[in-house]
């Protein structure tokens, strides 16, 4: 007659895990389960890891590496995989960038006002750019950098000038990520020195 042995079958489970984006890896848990254990001997082993990790928006599968490395033969096993989903989508935490108001006395000079503050959920970063710079920075709590570039236009010097809009552009790194994005821009003003006019009295 002929003796045959069949392999035995490993389960490998991995789990799924889904939120929102905030610049960290997603990943989850998972498990295997089948290795034999002779009448005569301990369990038999190898190694098992789950690798899977899902950053930006968008979805993969849970994977793992099996590596024969221990007492279990790979030939003597089969394997049933069950594998999880990582999915991340795109952030609902509103990111919002707002330049500031501006008021002067008419005093001949020309005016900026290059003062933002940057908000995010509940997160919130105040940039001012200095002189001299032509951008200002604020980092996220996921690592991205929203950088604010003032426009030309963001100056005023006379009255007659009326309001002038505090104007900006920006960008902030991996803007895919983030589904809810607003700019606000304030308002420069300059309002009308005095002159004070002073006449003798003669008798």
């Amino acid at each position: 007659g002929t003796l045959t042995v069949t392999a035995a079958t490993l389960t490998i489970t991995t789990e799924s895990a889904s939120r929102e984006y905030n610049g960290s890896a997603l990943t989850a848990g998972g498990s295997i389960s089948g290795f034999v254990t002779p009448t005569d001997g301990e369990q038999e082993t190898a190694t098992f890891t789950v690798t899977g990790s899902q950053t930006t928006v968008g979805s993969s599968t849970n994977s793992y590496s099996l590596v024969w490395d221990g007492t279990a033969t790979e030939s003597d096993y089969t394997l049933s995989e069950n594998l999880g989903t990582l999915e991340i989508t795109a952030s609902t935490k509103e990111l919002k960038v707002v330049s500031a108001d501006g008021s002067w006395t008419y005093d001949g000079d020309a005016h900026t006002k290059y003062e933002y503050t940057v908000t995010y959920g509940t997160e919130s970063y105040d940039v001012t750019i200095e002189e001299g710079a032509t951008t200002g920075t604020a980092t996220l709590s996921t690592g991205d950098v929203v950088t604010i570039t003032p426009a030309e236009s963001a100056t005023i010097t006379h009255v007659a000038e009326s309001d002038v809009t505090n104007a900006f552009s920006y960008t902030v790194a991996n803007s895919a990520q983030y589904s809810s994005q607003e700019k606000e821009e304030g308002t420069l003003t300059v309002t009308a020195a005095t002159l004070t006019i002073t006449t003798e009295s003669a008798s």
